[in-house]
């Protein structure tokens, strides 16, 4: 049995490390489908083309039991890749209609404020850095 396990050692290394890449393709490929779906108008038709490809050859990849767990890793990485780049994308385009959005927030709310209501008084507050209110008080610690 020892010789069995021996001979087939390699082999069983090789099916490990092909497991554990799956793993994390299934991995990738959730995080890519999520993403998509929660913003399909904010990754640009480029950077999808080159994404569908990448998962087609990594989907490829995961049915042939005979690739190379170097190989394998390598479409991984490259498809990990793409999903940094749609990331970038993504989170670029919606910093963008954030700060446009805010912008015009901003804008509304000058508005109001330097157009107070007749007859409105504006609260004035007495805030005094300098003096010093320090209390003090006993405690006792709790074990």
């Amino acid at each position: 049995m020892r010789k069995q396990a021996e001979l087939f050692a390699e082999e069983d290394q090789r099916r490990k490390k092909l497991v554990a890449i799956k793993n994390q393709a299934n991995n990738l490929l959730f995080t890519y489908n999520s993403t998509l779906r929660d913003n399909p108008d904010l990754v640009s038709e480029q950077l999808m083309a080159v994404a569908n490809q990448k998962v087609e050859q990594l989907q490829a990849a995961m049915n042939n039991s005979n690739i190379s767990p170097a190989k394998f890793k390598t479409l991984l990485e490259d498809f990990q890749q793409t999903i940094f780049a749609i990331g970038t994308d993504v989170y670029n385009q919606s910093s963008q209609e954030d700060s446009q959005s805010e912008y015009a927030t901003q804008i509304n709310l000058t508005e109001e404020y330097h157009s107070p209501l007749p007859n409105t008084q504006i609260p004035q507050f007495n805030v005094d850095l300098d003096e010093e209110n320090n209390s003090q008080a006993d405690y006792e610690t709790i074990d």
